[in-house]
């Protein structure tokens, strides 16, 4: 930088010609000299953080919680199957979620969404499978969404046929505010729910 090499040339010059007192004026000078910089390369920074931050908050603000003991529905947000087709640690925590729910009574009838994504296994289909096998539950698949988007988009069917109105959102922690920048747009009555990291998942 254009700094640094004046720098460089006046300190050769002084180091050659000045004393051990000019050479420290000379540094002290230029330094004060560029703190306004500084400052302003500072004060830009946390500003666009700042404003970063407010535009996150709004688009994708805190999820609401749960605040009836009973909705009309939960919906399952899908995720990728292993490559084997046998279901991840994430798909798991969040049925496993869903049947905690049902179980509650907190809702009458699972809504799974999720197509294939990552590879050719279906994320709904695999996931409802593994509900059954420990739950006998009123359920339904939509099999066709490939992104948060169309989980709702292609999910709506579903929901408009059993005359739902109120919703749970079932997905997981670190996803909670994106589902809720959809869910917002199709829900005047809903809550997201997610997993605890700390729960157990079932056998």
């Amino acid at each position: 930088p254009l700094f640094y090499r004046q720098m460089e040339r006046k300190a050769t010059i002084l180091y050659t010609h000045g004393d051990a007192k000019e050479r420290k004026r000379l540094f002290a000078r230029e330094g004060k000299d560029h703190m306004p910089i500084l400052a302003i390369i500072i004060t830009s920074l946390v500003s666009i953080l700042v404003a970063g931050a407010i535009v996150l908050l709004h688009f994708f603000p805190r999820a609401p919680r749960q605040q009836h003991a009973h909705y009309d529905f939960a919906l399952v947000l899908g995720c990728p199957c292993l490559p084997d087709g046998s279901l991840s640690r994430m798909q798991r925590r969040r049925m496993d979620h869903a049947l905690w729910l049902y179980e509650q009574n907190a809702c009458s009838l699972l809504i799974v969404s999720g197509g294939s994504v990552k590879n050719e296994h279906g994320e709904a289909d695999a996931m409802l499978a593994y509900a059954r096998r420990q739950h006998a539950i009123h359920a339904e698949a939509e099999t066709r969404a490939t992104n948060t988007y169309e989980n709702f988009v292609y999910a709506r069917a579903l929901w408009e046929k059993h005359h739902c109105h109120s919703a749970i959102i079932v997905t997981s922690p670190f996803h909670a505010r994106r589902a809720n920048y959809f869910a917002k747009r199709y829900f005047s009555d809903y809550c997201i729910s997610t997993y605890a990291q700390h729960d157990r998942l079932r056998n």
